[in-house]
């Protein structure tokens, strides 16, 4: 029997998060899925850790250091199941996060879903203060989307997506669209981009739900290099606005001049 969802896990050097994140997948109430983890080349003892778990749904993979991108392209072509969900190493799933996207997608027909977010930091501990810089600009990014009328001009103010871990969608997708981008900081985003311009009215935000923690700790890529992550950010919507949306809207020029300060702010401070 071919499994209805392939969970997909890239792993590299996550040796103090990569059991709960697995935990955290073969907890879940929905138990009809295939396990497949890649790990990326860790140096750590991530892939040690990994294989103490004896799970028969797990699918375990080992390559040379390639990237996330090339992580999840790999398990993506071994993928069977109908919808793919996806789980970065250091993040951890709600006990009911594939139960409740399943249903959600097969009976609303959605070939393209997210959730909210919970963060919670290195210990593991909920980060509940809404005056930390990432609760706040998270809250304003889901301010945006409830506001704007499309989920697609949404986007163009940031990306309320957040993380690949937040993806989950019809295994035909990238196929559709093209397979996930060689790219360090704005992976998830341009991925975002191109599934709802090929078809934004198949895409659910299930914006009440918190069913996936976000891990924010030292070394995540967004706090890697501000400076390089700006310019990633600012490239990828400056190049992608006109073949992404014609002459369809106008983008709001005001969030790539955030971008171009932020950018300037950030090389000034460096040098």
């Amino acid at each position: 029997m071919r499994p209805v969802v392939s969970v997909i896990m890239p792993a590299y050097n996550h040796e103090r998060y990569v059991a709960q994140a697995i935990e955290s997948v073969l907890s879940q109430t929905f138990s009809d899925f295939e396990f497949i983890i890649i790990n990326d080349g860790s140096t750590d003892t991530t892939g040690e850790i990994i294989k103490r778990y004896t799970d028969p749904r797990i699918v375990y993979h080992w390559q040379r250091n390639a990237g996330s991108d090339a992580a999840i392209n790999r398990a993506l072509e071994l993928a069977k199941g109908s919808y793919v969900s996806i789980i970065n190493s250091d993040d951890v799933y709600h006990e009911k996060r594939l139960e409740v996207l399943f249903t959600t997608a097969t009976a609303e027909s959605r070939a393209f879903l997210i959730t909210d977010i919970e963060l919670i930091d290195a210990e593991s501990k909920p980060v509940t203060d809404p005056e930390h810089w990432w609760v706040r600009w998270y809250e304003g990014l889901k301010e945006a989307y409830r506001g704007s009328d499309s989920p697609l001009k949404a986007l163009l103010v940031g990306n309320y997506t957040i993380s690949t871990s937040n993806f989950f969608f019809e295994a035909s997708l990238p196929l559709r669209i093209g397979s996930f981008r060689s790219r360090r900081y704005t992976l998830d985003y341009d991925f975002a981009f191109r599934a709802l311009r090929y078809n934004a009215g198949s895409f659910r935000f299930l914006i009440d739900a918190k069913l996936l923690f976000y891990r924010l700790h030292g070394k995540n890529a967004i706090l890697e290099n501000p400076l390089l992550a700006n310019i990633e950010t600012f490239y990828l919507l400056k190049n992608s606005i006109k073949s992404l949306f014609g002459d369809e809207i106008h983008p709001p020029v005001d969030h790539l001049n955030k971008i171009r300060r932020n950018i300037t702010k950030v090389r000034d401070r460096s040098w």
